[in-house]
């Protein structure tokens, strides 16, 4: 990798985590996901999957309300709905810009959110009882 491309996988990482440290104490907000799908349009597929699970590796072990190292498999399963966000940001990139500017265009990524959106919350809601033994 180029050193500029580090510098901006940096950059990317560091606004996630002190995005989410902002906004921790503010309920039902996070700009996280969209950042991490920003950072994905920007660099690609690859490189915005590691963004989205180093980000939320670095903000969930050091969240300020509580570390998610405490609770591994929630960790496990929030990197792994931030890399599919990072690399549905590197998938839609490869839309031509018209198509974006479309009403369906704008659809298809109303859509691609609500559908991560789910997974996400669908993955972390079923991973914190099975740790907790619920």
């Amino acid at each position: 990798m180029k050193a500029t491309t580090i510098a901006v996988a940096a950059m990317f990482i560091a606004i996630i985590v002190g995005v989410g440290w902002i906004l921790a104490m503010v309920p039902n907000v996070e700009f996280i996901t969209a950042v991490t799908f920003t950072a994905g349009a920007c660099l690609g597929i690859l490189k915005g999957t590691f963004i989205g699970i180093i980000g939320i590796f670095i903000f969930s072990a050091t969240n300020p309300v509580g570390s998610g190292l405490a609770f591994p498999l929630l960790l496990l399963a929030q990197m792994v709905s931030l890399g599919l966000v990072g690399a549905a940001g590197g998938l839609i990139a490869w839309l031509p810009d018209k198509r974006l500017a479309t009403r369906s265009g704008r659809l298809s990524l109303a859509v691609a959110g609500l559908l991560l959106t789910a997974i996400y919350d669908g993955l972390t809601s079923v991973t914190f009882p099975l740790f907790a033994g619920a």
